[in-house]
């Protein structure tokens, strides 16, 4: 069971893959000296010619078609590899990115969302 997934598209930046990286490394390090439970996280990869083995991280697995109902994981997606707002219809529209947010949504249609101020209903509403 994971805390989070960092899903990395092929072209993402290589500082923002790391300075997500190192947050969630510095979380896991000084978790027990404040008494809470490290975070877990996986590295996801959009395809298998991505950033993967150039990202610093030391495991990562590839995305899959098949839906993961035990995921309940916060999904980090870190540098677009975009230096402007108008590239973003032609990355979403690239394969990797289609493949991500097909992903995304799957992963998002079994998570229920409420806002801070709108609580969930009581067990067995």
């Amino acid at each position: 069971m994971h805390d989070f997934t960092v899903l990395l598209l092929s072209d993402a930046y290589r500082s923002s893959v790391a300075a997500t990286l190192d947050l969630l490394e510095a979380a896991e390090r000084i978790a027990p000296s404040i008494n809470v439970s490290a975070p877990r996280w996986r590295v996801v990869c959009a395809t298998k010619t991505g950033i993967g083995a150039h990202s610093g991280a030391t495991q990562y697995e590839y995305l899959t078609n098949e839906p993961n109902t035990d995921d309940n994981s916060v999904w980090i997606v870190p540098g677009l590899g975009l230096s402007s707002a108008d590239d973003i219809p032609r990355r979403m529209a690239q394969d990797d990115a289609v493949l991500a947010i097909a992903a995304i949504r799957r992963h998002g249609q079994k998570q229920r969302v409420y806002s801070p101020i709108e609580p969930p209903p009581p067990p067995g509403y």
